[in-house]
């Protein structure tokens, strides 16, 4: 990242870095990843939904720019590690109390006049045709995260769930984080947490709440309040340039107030009603880009 013009410096990271069995990475630097790190951030990667190579770019650039400390390296893995498994957790917490919301649904059942294959077929139909007219509305992934969301009939009332969805270094990643509100957030805390003492890595995360006022209508409709972890790596050679690599994770919560000026009554109607039948259920986005 540059102070001048208040630019954040893109660097593509061009190697991947595989972290496999013990010892993930030794280089002619001698620096390596302990089998402790190794095995906390193979976790992380499990259970927090993270890129096979999100350390990696972490352990990429570190060694790109001439750094050779194995502790240093070792503590910003793992710290970056824990802020992820904080921001996990947070998302978590968000998705069970979301899914509280239609739990009651588990209790219903098949030969429920509300639980039945007509009703469930008119519903998803319905459905599936506001996804499609919110697409037409050049709002595609708010239209695939509703898609998403739908619980096949033979699983309503089981524990089966919606996958996580997941972006990674794509031009949706992109845009998420360089083309909204988050983006001067990043930077503000950059501006007011990393710039004025130039460490070589610095850790931050938080939450942010995309609108309609800081993001682009797909944006605001399919994200609401983000949980972000950015960890920070300074290049030797120019002291106020930095990559980053970024994470945010939110749950799909079907906030139908939002999607009043899209669809005029789609909330109270149709959506409405595959809830009420347990035939959309919440469930986790991440993201992640690289920079």
């Amino acid at each position: 990242m540059k102070r001048q013009g208040r630019v954040i410096l893109i660097c593509i990271v061009a190697t991947a870095i595989l972290m496999n069995g013990n010892t993930a990475y030794a280089s002619e630097n001698n620096v390596s990843i302990s089998p402790e790190t190794n095995e906390m951030l193979k976790e992380v990667v499990e259970d927090c939904d993270v890129e096979d190579d999100y350390f990696s770019h972490i352990i990429d650039s570190y060694v790109e720019y001439g750094y050779a400390d194995t502790e240093e390296l070792n503590n910003i893995l793992v710290e970056t590690a824990e802020s992820i498994q904080k921001v996990h957790n947070k998302s978590q917490i968000e998705l069970e109390n979301a899914y509280n919301k239609y739990a009651d649904v588990a209790n219903l059942q098949k030969d429920s006049t509300t639980y039945n294959i007509l009703a469930y077929n008119a519903a998803v139909g319905t459905f599936q045709a506001g996804a499609n007219l919110i697409r037409g509305r050049g709002c595609s992934h708010t239209a695939e995260s509703m898609e998403h969301a739908i619980v096949p009939y033979e699983k309503i009332g089981t524990s089966w769930a919606p996958s996580t969805l997941r972006y990674s270094d794509d031009s949706w990643a992109q845009a998420l984080f360089t083309r909204t509100g988050l983006w001067s957030e990043i930077e503000r805390r950059f501006q007011g947490e990393v710039l004025p003492s130039m460490p070589p890595s610095k850790i931050i995360d938080g939450t942010y709440a995309f609108d309609s006022n800081n993001s682009s209508l797909d944006a605001y409709l399919q994200l609401h309040n983000v949980n972000y972890s950015v960890t920070f790596m300074k290049n030797p050679d120019d002291p106020y340039s930095y990559r980053a690599s970024m994470y945010i994770s939110d749950i799909y919560d079907f906030e139908w107030s939002k999607y009043d000026n899209v669809i005029v009554d789609f909330a109270n109607n149709y959506a409405k009603a595959l809830q009420d039948m347990g035939a959309i259920e919440p469930y986790q986005i991440v993201c992640s880009f690289h920079m």
